[in-house]
């Protein structure tokens, strides 16, 4: 019987996959507006009840790929002890901009849009927007980097952030 349970979850996440490997092609290729649920499942060789299965909207989809790598970033910089702050903040730079780079311009607008008129998201078991997980990540950063001594006990985290 727990063979079978392992088999399906593997068959589960293979489906997932490529429901999102399909919705990245599509929407990198025509646009997220251009993309319907319908055309996504189709490509991805799946019912159009098997991606409802995985995800409720288009942008779920969309928040998946960030979720593959993008929102632990900042937990992985902050765990880089043998790294000073100037350090930890290039790696942080340079990794989300790759990340932008990986997933393509049509998702990244999309995720813009998503800053614009923020859309509700479950992002590491928590209920919030793109934008503000991406500035309580860079805040983390900062706040580390008091609690190290490397910035001033009386820096403006708050407005670093939002600058940055």
């Amino acid at each position: 019987m727990e063979k079978k349970g392992k088999v399906r979850q593997a068959r589960a996440a293979e489906t997932r996959k490529r429901i999102v490997a399909a919705a990245k092609k599509m929407i990198t290729e025509n646009g997220f507006e251009n993309v319907s649920i319908e055309e996504i499942a189709k490509e991805a060789e799946v019912s159009t009840g098997s991606f409802y299965t995985y995800f409720k909207k288009k942008e779920d989809v969309v928040e998946e790929l960030n979720q593959l790598s993008f929102y632990r970033l900042a937990e992985i910089t902050n765990e880089m002890k043998d790294k000073g702050l100037d350090d930890r903040l290039k790696y942080y730079c340079r990794q989300f901009l790759s990340e932008i780079e990986r997933v393509g311009i049509e998702i990244c607008r999309q995720w813009i849009r998503n800053n614009i008129t923020p859309v509700n998201m479950e992002i590491s078991g928590k209920e919030t927007t793109k934008y503000n997980h991406d500035y309580l990540a860079m805040k983390s950063l900062l706040e580390e980097g008091i609690s190290r001594g490397e910035l001033a006990a009386d820096t403006p985290v708050d407005e670093m952030a939002l600058y940055i």
